[in-house]
């Protein structure tokens, strides 16, 4: 029987003791849930409220003393970055130098190199001609050397057909290229000239030829300069 007062109602908190589903909890076999105390519960919402902000208090702290230490970090290193901004711009200069020097030290080699601005063709072309034969002008345009002069007669055309085969047998020069251009044959019989023109082109392997030929042909100081561009590998 449930607790009543006197005028048939229920006692004060008499209604925890009301048990409504107890015949169904009977038929599944289920326990009586057990009735928390209003005091329990406001015990662990007080906890629970009071948890949660002290959680949140924590990590802003964490996160104040985290972005503190950043910063003086930060400061730390600044001076250190800034040698290092200093010192890769630095590097940056030095290699832009250095290769401005190997493209202008490379562009050296290579005129020193070439052929066409060698004395060494000029000494060889000295060694192909006959002294009998005047040179007027020598000229080199593109890959190829335009000689002109003047011969006596009458062995005039046989001296110039000379110095086509000379020059055809010469290593600066591409057989195949070496061609007369031009020959007349001007004044009276007893002082009668032929003149002439040629032109000459230079062999693919010109440059070769002319640093093998340097020693021989008395270019002493320009084979030592090759020899040292060809050790610096500049030209091979």
């Amino acid at each position: 029987m449930e607790p009543v007062d006197g005028s048939g109602g229920l006692n004060p908190g008499a209604w925890l003791d009301l048990d409504l589903l107890r015949q169904r909890r009977d038929r599944f076999g289920l326990e009586r849930p057990r009735v928390v105390p209003v005091r329990e519960l406001l015990w662990r919402g007080g906890v629970i409220g009071a948890v949660v902000p002290l959680l949140l208090l924590l990590v802003v702290l964490f996160l104040v003393v985290q972005e503190r230490q950043l910063m003086q970090q930060q400061r730390r290193l600044e001076p250190i970055a800034a040698e290092h901004d200093r010192v890769d711009k630095a590097l940056i200069e030095a290699t832009t130098n250095l290769e401005q020097s190997r493209a202008t030290n490379g562009a050296i080699a290579k005129a020193m190199a070439d052929v066409r601005s060698s004395s060494a063709v000029l000494a060889e072309v000295r060694r192909l001609v006959p002294e009998t034969i005047a040179l007027d002008r020598l000229v080199v345009r593109g890959s190829a050397l335009e000689i002109s002069g003047s011969a006596e007669q009458p062995n005039g055309l046989r001296l110039v057909n000379a110095v086509l085969l000379r020059l055809s047998a010469s290593g600066f020069f591409d057989p195949q290229r070496v061609v007369l251009s031009k020959a007349d044959v001007s004044g009276r019989a007893e002082q009668a000239h032929l003149r002439f023109s040629l032109s000459a082109g230079f062999a693919a392997d010109a440059a070769m030829a002319m640093r093998t030929s340097l020693s021989p042909l008395g270019a002493e100081g320009m084979a030592l300069r090759m020899e040292v561009l060809m050790q610096e590998g500049l030209v091979k």
